[in-house]
C-alpha cells in the first residue's frame, strides 16, 4: 500500500512540475493541427488567378507555334526526304495539339488569343511581336517556299532548330515565372520536346549529307542551350548541399557547447541571449518581406508566412526582454515546424496549395532564414538543457 501511495505521489510531483510544458506542447500541437487543417481547406479552395506571365507566355507561344506549323505546311507541299518528311508531320501533329491546349486555357480565363504588336513583356524583355527569338522573317519564309528538292529539306531543319531554340529559350523562362501547373508542364515538356528535336535534325543532316543553308550554323549554339538548362538544377542542388553543411556545422557547434555546460552558461551571460533574439528577429523580418509574394501565390501560404514571422518577431522580443522556458519551448517548437515544412517543400512537395506535391526550388533569402533558425533551435535548446543543470529560467 506504502508502494501505491509513493508511486501516486511521484506522479502527482511529476504532473506538477511538467504541467506548463505540457500545456504549452498541447497548446502547439492544437495550432499546427488547426492551422493545417485550415491550409488544407483553403488550399483545396481557393482558385488563383493568372499571372500575367501566365498569359502572356501562353500568347506568344501561340504566335511562335503558329510559324512552326505553316512552315511545317509549306515543306510538306514539296518532295522531302523521308525522315524529313516524318519530323514536319510531327511538328503539326505536336503544335497543333499544344496550340488547343494553350488557347483552351486562355478562353477559360476569359483572355485573347493574341498579345498585341509586342511580345516577351512577361519576361521583362519586351519586344515588338515579329522579332521574338527564333520567329523566321518573311524573307526566310519566302525563301522557303522557292525551295526544292535537297534545299528545301537542308533549309527546314536549319530554320525548325532555330525556331526550336528560340521556343525553348522562351519555354525555359516561362517555366520559371508562371503560376499555373498546368502551364509549368507544358512549357517543361516543350523544353525537352524540342530540346531532343534540335539534335535529332543535327544527326539527320549529317546522315542525309545535306549542305548548311547560308545564314544558319550546326548545330545552333547547342552547348549554351545545355549549359542553360543544367543551370537552375545545379544551382538548385549547391544550394541543398549549402544547407546540409551549414546543419552539420551547427550541430557540431552545439554539441560543443552542449558538452561544457560552463562555457554555455557564461555564454548566454555575455549575450547570447541577444543573439537568440537577434537571430529569430532577421529570420521573421525574412519571412515577413516574403509574406506579401506568398499571398499572391496561395493564401495558404501567405497565411503560414504571416503567421511564422509573427511567431518570430514576437518570440524574439519576448526573449529579448525575458527569457523564460515557456518563451524557449514555443520558438524551438515553432521554429523547428517551420523548418520541417520548408525542408517538405524543397524535396517532396506540399499537399496544399495550387501545385500539389511539387518541390521547389530553394534560393538564397530561404536558404539564409532556415539558417538563421537552426540557430535558433539549437540555442534553445542548450538554454533549456543549460537551464535544467544549472539555475532553472523562470517559467
Amino acid at each position: 500500500m506504502a508502494d501505491c501511495r509513493d508511486l501516486r505521489w511521484l506522479c502527482e510531483r511529476w504532473a506538477v512540475s511538467r504541467a506548463l510544458p505540457v500545456r504549452i506542447l498541447a497548446f502547439v500541437a492544437a495550432l499546427c493541427f488547426l492551422a493545417g487543417a485550415l491550409g488544407i481547406w483553403v488550399g483545396r479552395t481557393t482558385t488563383k488567378a493568372p499571372s500575367r506571365a501566365d498569359v502572356g507566355a501562353l500568347q506568344d507561344m501561340i504566335t511562335h507555334h503558329e510559324q512552326a506549323v505553316e512552315m511545317s505546311i509549306v515543306a510538306l507541299g514539296k518532295e522531302l526526304p523521308p525522315p524529313v518528311k516524318v519530323y514536319a508531320q510531327e511538328v503539326i501533329l505536336e503544335q497543333r495539339l499544344e496550340l488547343g491546349l494553350m488557347m483552351d486555357t486562355l478562353n477559360r480565363w476569359g483572355k485573347s488569343l493574341t498579345g498585341g504588336p509586342t511580345a516577351m513583356g512577361w519576361m521583362g524583355q519586351e519586344v515588338s511581336r515579329t522579332r521574338m527569338p527564333g520567329l523566321m522573317p518573311r524573307s526566310e519564309m519566302e525563301r522557303l517556299q522557292r525551295s526544292s528538292g535537297d534545299e528545301t529539306a537542308a533549309l527546314w531543319l536549319a530554320m525548325m532548330s532555330l525556331h526550336h531554340l528560340g521556343g525553348v529559350e522562351m519555354a525555359t523562362a516561362a517555366e520559371g515565372l508562371v503560376r499555373d501547373s498546368e502551364n509549368k508542364g507544358l512549357f517543361a515538356r516543350i523544353v525537352a520536346a524540342q530540346v531532343s528535336e534540335i539534335q535529332e535534325y543535327a544527326r539527320t543532316r549529317t546522315v542525309l549529307g545535306l549542305p548548311v543553308p547560308d545564314g544558319y550554323t550546326d548545330p545552333p549554339r547547342l552547348g549554351a542551350l545545355h549549359s542553360h538548362n543544367d543551370h537552375g538544377e545545379h544551382h538548385s542542388t549547391v544550394w541543398l548541399w549549402a544547407a546540409l553543411a551549414a546543419g552539420l556545422a551547427g550541430g557540431a557547434v552545439a554539441w560543443s557547447i552542449w558538452r561544457s555546460r560552463s562555457t554555455l552558461s557564461a555564454f548566454l551571460g555575455r549575450g547570447g541571449v541577444v543573439v537568440l533574439a537577434a537571430a529569430s528577429s532577421a529570420a521573421g523580418a525574412i519571412h515577413l518581406a516574403m509574406t506579401a509574394g506568398h499571398f499572391e501565390e496561395a493564401v495558404v501560404f501567405g497565411v503560414f508566412f504571416a503567421a511564422a514571422a509573427a511567431l518570430q518577431l514576437v518570440t524574439g522580443a519576448f526573449v529579448a526582454m525575458r527569457p523564460s522556458s515557456g518563451v524557449l519551448g514555443v520558438m524551438a517548437i515553432g521554429n523547428v515546424v517551420v523548418i520541417v515544412v520548408w525542408l517538405l517543400s524543397r524535396t517532396i512537395g506540399l499537399p496544399v496549395g495550387p501545385e500539389l506535391w511539387v518541390a521547389e526550388s530553394p534560393w538564397a533569402a530561404d536558404i539564409s532564414a532556415v539558417v538563421l533558425q537552426v540557430v535558433v533551435v539549437g540555442l534553445c535548446v542548450m538554454a533549456l538543457v543549460a537551464a535544467s543543470d544549472d539555475a532553472p529560467l523562470p517559467a
